[in-house]
């Protein structure tokens, strides 16, 4: 008999060990779960980041675009021209369909830049600011128009959908 009841306690104490193992082996994998979830968003974060320095370029080359203007009445005086959809000769639209993307690709970069600090004051500003521009300047409407797909292959297409979703808003606040 006292081999029967050694037994019956050995496959209890193993019994016991079963279920703490797989008690442990839970907790370590709820554990390992969040490490990859959390290695998985920080991933995803560095990406973006680096695709927003990768076009630093862009944003750089703003500064130099307002330098132009406060220095060159010239260049001053194609930006309004062309914003105004005016008359313009051939060189000047080459000219100002350049000082208009640059401007454009700037305000998505801008843009794609506060989304990623979850910004979003400044994000709804930049779209304010943007669909403002295209609903003010006839030629700058145009040049969004003949950026627009390059912007959405380039990934900034939510600045594209942020104005258009803003405009539709405003359309059904303003109907009676």
């Amino acid at each position: 008999m006292d081999l029967d009841k050694i037994n019956k306690w050995l496959t209890l104490v193993a019994n016991f060990g079963v279920v703490a193992g797989i008690f442990f082996l839970a907790i370590e994998v709820r554990q390992n779960q969040a490490g990859l979830d959390q290695n998985q968003e920080l991933i995803e974060r560095q990406l973006e980041l680096q695709t927003i320095e990768g076009h630093q370029a862009i944003a750089d080359s703003v500064d130099e675009l307002r330098l132009l203007f406060a220095n060159n009445e010239d260049a001053a005086r194609l930006w309004v021209d062309g914003n105004a959809g005016k008359e313009l000769s051939e060189v000047d639209v080459v000219r100002y369909q350049g000082l208009c993307a640059l401007s454009i690709w700037n305000d998505a970069v801008a843009h794609r830049r506060s989304m990623a600090f979850s910004r979003t004051g400044e994000t709804t500003f930049l779209e304010s600011a943007f669909r403002s521009k295209i609903e003010s300047w006839p030629g700058f409407r145009k040049c969004s128009e003949d950026n627009r797909d390059g912007l959405e292959e380039w990934g900034y297409g939510i600045l594209v959908e942020g104005v258009e979703n803003a405009e539709s808003t405003s359309r059904k606040n303003l109907t009676p």
